[in-house]
């Protein structure tokens, strides 16, 4: 409220009719608030992590689970990060791809004309794309066409794509009294593809976890050299639970992929 001067309570508590949950201003720091408030609940029942990672805008909770920002920094990144993002709504839109990262550089070699790129890499079978809108309609009936699988991911802003571009002066203005600290758990970088120093999570980091695309994939083999074979995603919903078995498989490790909640079912039982 302080940041904002209105209040993330109501908007989150309001009924489907009237709220503002898919706008990216009032839905990223919404998600914020329940990732932090699910993680310490994780750990009130004596469940601390031994690592964590961020998927886009799950960094900053991430950042805070892990030490490396304090509530109130992690919370301002949040705020910002989304609040600048909502400028670009209307400009573009992602679609989810059943493909390799390979393939679908290949693909995108012939449809330059397009002006798409990648903007995740989350299995070895699933990237996301973003561009315009009329390009990725285009794309997205191409894909029909040829029985491969494509799904529009609601939304109307083009996350990690030059269209961030812009929103760069105003992304480090807007940080440059954050104080990011050592990690006392480690973290891994959906930005960078691994370990990271928390003290390196600056502006300049925040507009690369806007602007660059995200290296699930990579955070996962990382994850799994390093041991890790339980993995919960602490969230509304599960969107990550496919793409970590599909990562499991590939790499050939046992594991499992847990959700915290479940859209529609009793929190307290799931």
């Amino acid at each position: 409220e302080e940041l904002a001067g209105w209040s993330l309570f109501d908007g989150m508590l309001r009924n489907d009719e009237t709220a503002r949950m898919r706008e990216t201003e009032l839905a990223q720091p919404a998600n914020f608030v329940l990732q932090v408030a699910l993680t310490e609940l994780w750990r009130s029942w004596g469940i601390n992590p031994l690592a964590v990672a961020g998927h886009s805008a799950g960094e900053p909770a991430a950042a805070y689970a892990s030490g490396a920002l304090s509530l109130e920094d992690a919370m301002t990144v949040s705020f910002h990060r989304s609040r600048l993002q909502q400028r670009t709504a209307g400009q573009g839109r992602l679609i989810s791809v059943g493909m390799s990262e390979q393939a679908a550089v290949e693909m995108l070699s012939g449809l330059e004309h397009l002006d798409l790129s990648i903007c995740a890499v989350n299995s070895p079978q699933s990237v996301a794309l973003v561009g315009a809108e009329a390009p990725v309609m285009e794309l997205y009936n191409r894909l029909q066409d040829k029985s491969i699988f494509a799904r529009l991911i609601h939304g109307d802003v083009p996350y990690h794509s030059r269209f961030m571009d812009p929103l760069g002066p105003d992304l480090l203005a807007a940080l440059q009294k954050i104080e990011p600290r050592p990690t006392t758990t480690p973290l891994f970088s959906t930005v960078t593809g691994g370990l990271i120093d928390g003290r390196t999570l600056n502006g300049d980091y925040w507009f690369r976890n806007i602007r660059d695309r995200v290296e699930f994939l990579a955070v996962m083999t990382a994850a799994v050299r390093e041991g890790h074979d339980t993995f919960v995603e602490v969230g509304p919903h599960p969107v990550l639970c496919s793409s970590i078995r599909e990562d499991l498989d590939h790499l050939g490790a046992a594991g499992i992929s847990l959700p915290s909640l479940r859209r529609g079912l009793a929190e307290q039982a799931t």
